[in-house]
């Protein structure tokens, strides 16, 4: 059965509604010649008003651009969001206009061949997501080591949705999982995209819980967001940020006692060799940064106001 979190379910009512608008067209009010291209028109119209919803509901404008989220599910058994409830518009939408094709050509064979076009268009995200799942769980299960154990998985780890920048929407596959690392891929609502991308994320297990921190560099500016301010400020002048961003790792944060690097999945890319840097790096953290602010349990305690500090 399906459920639905937050506005999820004004989908689901959207699509409803849309059918019932294309009876109306074609039946009741008689303005479309054909019920088929009246469904099909209907669930257009639609399609619209679910993307204009799902951009007020589950979106966010920020300085940096608007960025999405999945506030409200549509099906949160599968993670479905608004923003990606389209197939279902754009399949019945075919489904209907194969209807009309049919009654057109009167071609039984046109008519089965736009319903398995209709079909494969719903079908479509889902597809590519499982291909790139098994895809991804061959290559990495290759890649397991002595110190890194893989383990296929489908629920996100706990420090895969620290805020709404990363949000995981998709399965999380390809797990390798160590004492001092783990290494994972996941489907991710991208800022100012309507669809998820997939990416690899790196994690440097800390020995201490330290405050939720993001660090961006861009040429000779690092700018550090974080919950503590004078953990931002000893992170800037401990020249501890400016190092780990000076090896590749532009952008990164810090969750609890997880230190996380992500980008764009990238076959070319030797995890093996990111993740061991990133321990390396982690292992430079200074000694006083951790028993000031460290702490014992899994999660740091968040202030109610971020801070931002520029070097």
């Amino acid at each position: 059965m399906m459920r639905s979190t937050g506005w999820g379910m004004a989908s689901v009512l959207i699509w409803t509604l849309s059918v019932v608008l294309g009876i109306a067209l074609s039946l009741g009010l008689d303005l479309v010649p054909s019920a088929g291209l009246a469904i099909a028109l209907a669930m257009g119209l639609g399609a619209v008003a679910n993307l204009l919803l799902a951009v007020r509901l589950n979106s966010t404008r920020t300085p940096q651009g608007r960025r999405w989220h999945n506030r409200n599910l549509v099906d949160s058994a599968n993670n479905v969001t608004m923003q990606e409830y389209y197939p279902m518009f754009l399949g019945f939408g075919a489904l209907a206009l194969a209807g009309a094709f049919a009654e057109w050509t009167r071609s039984m064979i046109a008519f089965v061949c736009c319903i398995a076009l209709a079909a494969g268009l719903a079908a479509l995200p889902r597809g590519v997501r499982e291909l790139r799942r098994i895809t991804v769980n061959n290559v990495r299960s290759r890649e397991a080591t002595s110190d890194l154990e893989f383990r296929p998985v489908d629920a996100a780890p706990r420090w895969a949705v620290p805020d709404q920048h990363d949000v995981i929407t998709g399965e999380v596959y390809g797990v390798l999982t160590g004492p001092e690392c783990t290494i994972f891929d996941a489907q991710v609502i991208e800022p100012n995209r309507l669809i998820t991308q997939a990416r690899t994320f790196w994690v440097a297990h800390l020995p201490r819980s330290l405050p939720r921190t993001r660090v961006t560099s861009a040429g000779s500016q690092i700018t550090v967001a974080c919950d503590n301010a004078r953990f931002a400020a000893d992170l800037v002048d401990s020249h501890y940020a400016a190092v780990v961003c000076e090896h590749g790792f532009t952008e990164w944060r810090i969750d609890g006692r997880d230190l996380i690097y992500s980008r764009y999945a990238d076959p070319a890319i030797d995890v093996l060799d990111v993740v061991d840097l990133l321990v390396d790096l982690a292992s430079l953290m200074p000694t006083r940064l951790l028993a000031t602010y460290g702490a014992n349990g899994g999660r740091h305690e968040q202030s109610e106001q971020r801070v931002r500090i520029t070097s």
